[in-house]
């Protein structure tokens, strides 16, 4: 009896071993995957800071020249067209994949109009601004009165927030379905108070352009190029 005891004593101390090193490994690897989301998230908030810091930078120069209250501002894309190209519309039917397709057929109002982007045939809606500096252009953020709260955590700016009508953030996911559709060119534009205004143009603009898992990578941006009024 007490050599059978010994022996199941004996089992169990190699059960409890192996238990224990397989709490280890787990507790490894989840250690593991804590580093990579804290290093994932450190990515995206530098990605989505460089984007904001450029934007800022531009406010506070207008806000600086014109001794006034913070400027309305609005960003827009447009798909850079090529040397040589005619640009392709929608005219007979075909599902546009940007206000640019919507401007060229002949559709030239302001307003909310429905895309559908080459990687999302789903499509969904977005604001165009049809006036500025030729048309076409897809408007991705706008701020006017304060009545929206911008200060929020990366998935509603992954997602997107606010009216399309009125102040809103299109969204990291939607702007990356754009950009990669082709060459983009950004255009922000700043109004103050009293009507003086100012625009930054980037001749290249893009989101999560080189990325396999550009969610993952922190939708990472590339943008250059600069010209404009605004400093």
């Amino acid at each position: 009896k007490l050599l059978t005891h010994a022996v199941q004593l004996r089992a169990d101390c190699d059960g409890l071993k192996k238990g224990h090193s397989a709490m280890g490994q787990e507790l490894s690897a989840l250690q593991g995957e804590q580093g990579r989301l804290i290093q994932l998230l450190s990515e995206s908030q530098t990605n989505m800071a460089r984007l904001v810091s450029s934007v800022s930078d531009v406010l506070d120069t207008l806000q600086k020249e014109r001794g006034g209250a913070r400027p309305r501002l609005k960003a827009d894309l447009q798909r850079a067209p090529s040397r040589g190209a005619r640009p392709r519309g929608c005219s007979n039917g075909s599902r546009p994949r940007d206000c640019f397709d919507i401007y060229v057929s002949g559709q030239q109002e302001d307003g909310i109009y429905s895309i559908f982007p080459t990687h999302f045939p789903d499509g969904f809606q977005v604001y165009c601004d049809m006036t500025t500096d030729g048309g076409g252009w897809t408007v991705f953020q706008r701020r006017e009165d304060g009545s929206v709260n911008f200060f929020r955590g990366w998935e509603a700016y992954r997602d997107g927030f606010g009216k399309l009508t009125g102040e809103h953030w299109l969204g990291l996911k939607r702007i990356h379905l754009l950009t990669v559709q082709g060459s983009y060119e950004l255009r922000i534009d700043l109004e103050d108070f009293d009507n003086g205004t100012a625009f930054a143009h980037y001749g290249s603009f893009g989101v999560g352009l080189f990325s396999v898992d550009p969610e993952e990578d922190g939708y990472p941006i590339t943008i250059a190029d600069y010209s404009g009024t605004a400093g």
